[in-house]
């Protein structure tokens, strides 16, 4: 009887071992091949945007569209617009309502150089999960909205957003509760804002999200039609293609103004703890490489270039090398460096910071030694670096790459030369105490149409 249940237990084994064996899908067993993850492609499961190559991954680019690589285009092999004259009409910026929390280094919307920014997203509102209802500004953040949307009165290009961080269970829903709607136009009214701008960092692709966004902002335009002319609507995009393959472009372009082409993604722009920086080697904050592979992107999705703005950093990234002999930009990092004595956020300086710690004297004049003890550390003569398009800066305790006069120069001919139709800077409130950063970004706005006179190419201190 022994030897009987032995018998009857090897043999489930092997069959156990057949059945599991069997189920494995092979390479001619196409009915056992599970549907691909996310990115992944093939004649049967199509990119959703761009182009499927050989290797079965989804991307845009010669090495993912050209005719020898690409086995599923469906279409999608277009060509970059070039552009030999765009005016880059759009000059828009994110005002940072929590800068006030600063010990030092503020940047008050009194500052704002007149004539300036066109657009200014007030950043950030959020939205109760629960309520879904849009959270009021605290008390001190909103009072810095009236020096910004006072403007309106004497400069007739100016046009104000908020800026709404998409909470997930909005998205998630097959149609925008109205208690949503209703209190976003209500709370426009309130601060007398124009418009808002979507930024949601990022759809994962893995629910109905990529339906849902495109019929959130449909049902957000037909409310704001209905306002007393608070009608402005534009949405941020990232440059970081997997995130950027979750949007549904070609429906999202149907409803709002423009989109905002972020290419800040190895950032978290949120006030939070912790290291900012998210990359595994050193470089700049505005990678022109991920540029270029988004907007081709972009341009496959039939999305009009003059309806995009290129995303500028008013910071820089600020590392600190794994090797201190390997300081170019690809080199390994070991971590974020020290946060600055202003933003207080590891991995990153403001513009302003990095002025300071090229020359503070100016710094110690307007806050005085007293009460704004800081440990300058004086940076090295920045140096360009041509391939990153940024300058290098040096010094024993960070290695900063960061944006100056010539290099955002080279960034805005890009975007000439690939038709955007304007520019968007985060933020304004990373200036310096001069405005400097917004009146260089308009003094290489050349030609640019507005309403009053004001031009500042010898009005720059730095």
């Amino acid at each position: 009887m022994a030897s009987l249940e032995k018998s009857l237990l090897l043999v489930c084994i092997l069959v156990m071992v057949y059945m599991a064996f069997y189920s494995l899908p092979h390479n001619n067993d196409h009915e056992g091949i599970p549907k691909p993850k996310q990115l992944r492609c093939n004649d049967q499961y199509p990119c959703q945007n761009g182009c499927c190559s050989k290797s079965g991954i989804c991307g845009v680019g010669p090495d993912y569209c050209s005719t020898d690589n690409c086995i599923d285009c469906r279409g999608r092999i277009v060509g970059r617009p070039r552009c030999e004259i765009s005016l880059l009409n759009r000059y828009v910026g994110y005002y940072e309502l929590w800068n006030g929390d600063r010990p030092c280094n503020r940047f008050s919307g009194h500052k704002i150089p007149y004539a300036t920014y066109a657009h200014i997203n007030l950043a950030f509102v959020t939205i109760n999960p629960d309520t879904f209802e849009v959270n009021p500004i605290h008390a001190p953040h909103a009072a810095q909205t009236k020096p910004i949307t006072q403007r309106k009165n004497y400069d007739r290009d100016i046009r104000v957003f908020v800026t709404s961080v998409a909470y997930q269970k909005t998205i998630g829903e097959s149609t925008t509760p109205p208690v949503f709607l209703k209190s976003l136009t209500s709370f426009l009214s309130t601060y007398d804002i124009d418009g808002v701008d979507i930024n949601w960092e990022h759809p994962d692709g893995s629910t109905d999200d990529y339906e849902n966004l495109p019929r959130l902002l449909q049902n957000i335009r037909a409310t704001l039609s209905m306002t007393a002319g608070r009608y402005g609507l534009s949405m941020t995009l990232p440059v970081s293609l997997p995130a950027l393959h979750n949007y549904n472009l070609r429906r999202l372009t149907q409803h709002v103004d423009y989109f905002n082409l972020m290419p800040v993604d190895l950032h978290t722009q949120l006030p939070r703890d912790g290291d900012t920086w998210k990359g595994e080697t050193l470089g700049p904050v505005v990678n022109m490489t991920q540029v270029s592979g988004a907007v081709d992107l972009l341009w496959q999705n039939h999305i009009a270039p003059y309806d995009v703005n290129l995303g500028l950093a008013l910071y820089g990234s600020s590392l600190v090398p794994e090797d201190p002999a390997c300081v170019r930009p690809g080199c390994p990092v070991a971590r974020g460096a020290a946060p600055g004595y202003s933003s207080r956020r590891r991995g990153m300086l403001m513009n302003s910071e990095i002025q300071d710690l090229m020359n503070h004297e100016p710094h110690e004049w307007l806050y005085g030694t007293r009460h704004h003890s800081h440990d300058w550390v004086t940076l090295q003569p920045p140096l360009l670096d041509t391939d990153a398009g940024v300058k290098i800066a040096m010094n024993e305790k960070q290695w900063i790459a960061y944006d100056d006069w010539e290099t955002l120069k080279l960034k805005l001919d890009f975007a000439r030369k690939s038709c955007f139709g304007g520019v968007t800077a985060w933020a304004i409130t990373h200036d310096t105490y001069n405005g400097d950063y917004a009146k260089i970004l308009d003094c290489l706005l050349v030609k640019r149409r507005k309403s009053l006179g004001y031009h500042y190419c010898d009005d720059i201190l730095i």
